[in-house]
């Protein structure tokens, strides 16, 4: 006796009924629940940096920026010597970020992920943006800083902004292998970054390079011109980059300030001048009451 044998079908699952034996509908999950378990499947092969790698991003990206700051802001090593790289309050805040990213860049690497981490590749690429520019301007003197390292070291801090920006780099590579899954491209998110790291500088050199260019047009033999640079300086109102515009440059070099040298030069003699022509206090009279507090001092005429 022959039977037939059918094939084996599963059952359909049974949808929930609610009380009166309706089909209840089952609510479908949304987005935000959808994307944090994309992320977290995204995050579970992805390889964590080493213990090596976590430490040299504490010592160049954390540690080194840091203290590079805080020595630079209290002896102006490289102000009297070189170029000033803290011009204004601005500037240091600017800095200063370079570490506070890699600082939150290092807790979310040892977390192995986070809620935010579009946010913090946003602002490692600042990081990296304003590492960048330091670097760029801390050329001229790189190489005396390589051989300066044998003397106790010392040639770190001019190496700072290139070993930070090297440090902000790699970060920043791993913050993108750790979420590989963005809700926009890695490539808009680092670039608006980026942008915004140099749009800040950019943003915080206008009053200084405002300042030496109408200085430039006080100092013109055109009394219409410079009487109306005259005025446009007393709007802007920064005796503090009129006083580093008339010094700094002629005691050492500026990478900022160098195209307005070479442009428009501007001779002390002016510059005493114009200043006083603003203020109406003579420049001498205000490097007294700052003493010791003031950064750069008059060289005798």
């Amino acid at each position: 006796m022959q039977t037939s044998l059918t094939p084996w079908q599963p059952t359909p699952p049974v949808p929930p009924r609610d009380q009166n034996g309706n089909p209840q509908r089952v609510p479908k999950p949304s987005r935000a629940v959808a994307r944090r378990a994309e992320l977290a499947g995204s995050t579970r092969d992805t390889p964590t940096p080493s213990v090596l790698s976590k430490a040299l991003l504490f010592f160049f990206g954390i540690f080194l920026p840091a203290i590079t700051l805080l020595v630079e802001a209290v002896n102006h090593m490289c102000a009297e010597s070189f170029f000033d790289p803290l011009p204004t309050v601005g500037h240091v805040f600017a800095i200063a970020a370079v570490p506070l990213a890699n600082g939150a860049a290092l807790w979310t690497l040892r977390r192995g992920g986070g809620a935010r981490v579009e946010a913090m590749i946003f602002a490692q690429a600042i990081a990296v943006a304003i590492a960048g520019v330091y670097t760029v301007m801390f050329l001229p003197i790189t190489a005396m800083a390589i051989e300066a390292l044998a003397f106790a070291g010392l040639g770190l801090l001019p190496l700072s902004p290139l070993l930070s920006l090297i440090a902000s780099a790699r970060a920043l590579a791993a913050l993108r292998r750790l979420h590989p899954a963005l809700t926009r491209p890695a490539r808009r998110v680092v670039l608006g970054g980026l942008a915004a790291g140099i749009g800040l500088l950019i943003a915080l050199n206008v009053p200084a390079a405002l300042t030496r260019i109408f200085m430039a047009r006080a100092a013109s033999a055109d009394p219409e011109v410079s009487t109306s640079a005259i005025l446009w300086l007393r709007h802007i109102d920064q005796p503090d980059l009129m006083m580093r515009a008339t010094f700094l440059h002629e005691k050492s070099f500026d990478l900022l300030n160098a195209p307005f040298d070479v442009l428009t030069p501007l001779p002390q003699d002016q510059a005493r001048e114009i200043y006083f022509r603003v203020t109406g206090r003579p420049i001498d009279d205000d490097l007294a009451q700052r003493g010791g507090h003031w950064r750069w001092r008059a060289r005798p005429l």
